[in-house]
Formats: C-alpha cells, structure tokens, sequence
C-alpha cells in the first residue's frame, strides 16, 4: 500500500507542479491578477477547489448556461465604482445565488496610513451591501499560506451556498 500511496502523491506532485508554474506565470485567465500575492491566491483557490470539486468557472461573467450549480471565480471585478481582487461564488444557471469579495492586500495600498485604512473600511461597507462577505487577506497571510487562505474563502462561500 505504501507503495502506491508513493506512486500516487508523486504523480499528483508532477501534475499540480506544472499547473501551478503555468498559472503563476501567467498563462491562464489569471493573467489578469495585477500581482504576485492575487496570482497566488487564485492558483491556489482553483487547486484547491479542483480537488474537491473540479475546476471554478473563471471568466468575466458568472452567467453560465448549465442548470447545474457551479463555482466562479472572477478576478478584477468591477462593480460600482470598485474593481474588487476577486468575486468568488456559486451559480444556478443564470441566477447568482451567493457571492464574496476577497481583497489581497499588499502592505504599500494598505493600512500603511490612517488614510489608507479608512478608505478601506468605507469601501468594504460599501460592498458588503452588495455582496454576502468581503474577506481581506494581508499579502503576509498570503505569502506565509496561500492554500490557508483559499481554503478559507472557499469556506466562506460554501457555508453561504449550502446554509
């Protein structure tokens, strides 16, 4: 049994090793990440979820023709005034049934000032109108953990989705 447990985590190790190179380098439709820490959050929210449940939709709508409920995932979302890291959540079909924001925050844009930091408290008001959850994550939070952090948000959207 050892054996093949060996065999099996080596041949996943080659392909989630050239998945992720590939995604983190840029050649997916996470190319529209605008840095290293979102890249990185994205990579690891689409092998995480595809472990479990098979690739998220990612593009630039979360209308889907399956009746089928689905995950999306859509970096650099905008809505609003705001373009948001990300808009993760599930569809039915042409119905958005629930969905959170998740910001990368890299430590130059944010909570480096007052100023900074209440900026980002009025917009994550703003945008928990709209949406069921706005989860920020420190770019030291994603560098230490990515899959931690995807996990969580996957969480998140999940426990809304299935409640």
């Amino acid at each position: 049994m050892n054996d093949w447990a060996s065999q099996i985590f080596k041949s996943f190790e080659q392909v989630f090793r050239e998945d992720v190179t590939e995604n983190l380098a840029g050649g997916s439709l996470l190319s529209a990440c605008e840095s290293p820490i979102e890249r990185a959050f994205g990579v690891s929210f689409m092998l995480l979820h595809g472990y479990m449940h098979g690739r998220p939709s990612i593009s630039g709508s979360f209308f889907l023709s399956s009746g089928a409920p689905q995950m999306f995932m859509i970096p650099q979302f905008e809505t609003g005034p705001y373009r948001v890291d990300f808009l993760i959540g599930w569809n039915i079909g042409k119905h958005m049934q629930t969905s959170i924001v998740v910001e990368c925050d890299g430590h130059d844009f944010h909570e480096k000032t007052k100023k900074q930091a209440a900026r980002d408290k009025s917009r994550d008001r703003a945008l928990s109108a709209e949406f069921a959850r706005v989860l920020r994550f420190t770019g030291s939070e994603i560098y230490a953990d990515p899959v931690g952090c995807a996990a969580q948000a996957h969480a998140n959207t999940d426990e809304l989705f299935w409640a």
